[in-house]
């Protein structure tokens, strides 16, 4: 009998989907990503989740594509129920997108590890967010 593969809760689980996205990534991305300072950034994740970083939405389009024939490969997939768009700046909210049949929405505010992200890039809705949260603890 042979096993392969991480069981949920496991401590490597993380660490080991971190790796394969990373590989997913670098092996289809090549236009995907935003220039900082000096430094370009291509994604973000964190456990299961993944924040993929691009200019142009047509761009987006194909990235994802790309990335879900390249990850079915390892068994992984995009899950289309939790995927969503964002605008970041002066422009207008996000429209919807079409990948594969699937209809990834846009949104001008989510939260991602915990903390409130916004369209507007300011912090005044992650500040008030905690001050309630905070509220909300000191009368239970």
């Amino acid at each position: 009998m042979s096993f392969s593969g991480v069981c949920q809760g496991c401590v490597l689980a993380p660490a080991l989907f971190c790796a394969a996205i990373d590989f997913i990534v670098e092996h289809v991305s090549h236009n995907c990503g935003i220039s900082i300072s000096n430094a370009w950034f291509s994604d973000l994740e964190y456990a299961d989740d993944v924040v993929l970083l691009a200019d142009w939405r047509e761009l987006l389009v194909s990235e994802l594509q790309s990335i879900e024939e390249e990850s079915s490969e390892f068994g992984l997939h995009v899950s289309w129920a939790k995927t969503k768009v964002q605008n970041m700046g002066a422009g207008p909210d996000a429209q919807d997108l079409v990948v594969n049949g699937h209809i990834v929405y846009g949104v001008s505010k989510f939260i991602y590890l915990n903390s409130k992200q916004s369209s507007r890039v300011n912090s005044s809705a992650e500040c008030v967010r905690h001050v309630a949260l905070a509220c909300c603890r000191c009368h239970e």
